[in-house]
């Protein structure tokens, strides 16, 4: 589906730009990209794998740090889902 498609193009987009952006931009920079494009609004496996892609970059640990807890936040609204749905 076009959604699909969206979500996809996005979270290539995000992956692609983390090590650009930590080192060629500064840290501000940086951190706006790793935070503003991760798509935190979004609960699914698809995200997830984008940020598992992320962490194997060669990314500072800031960079790091912001993705796991940003994958995390994912992971446990997946779980919240799963609860929720099995009611």
């Amino acid at each position: 589906t076009s959604d699909a498609d969206a979500l996809k193009s996005q979270l290539d987009r995000w992956v692609e730009e983390l090590v650009p952006a930590w080192s060629d931009r500064d840290q501000e920079e940086a951190l706006l990209i790793t935070e503003e494009l991760y798509p935190s609004t979004v609960v699914s496996r698809q995200v997830v794998a984008a940020a598992d892609r992320a962490l194997a970059l060669d990314l500072p640990t800031h960079a790091r740090r912001l993705v796991t807890e940003a994958r995390d936040g994912t992971l446990r609204a997946l779980r919240a889902r799963a609860s929720d749905a099995a009611g």
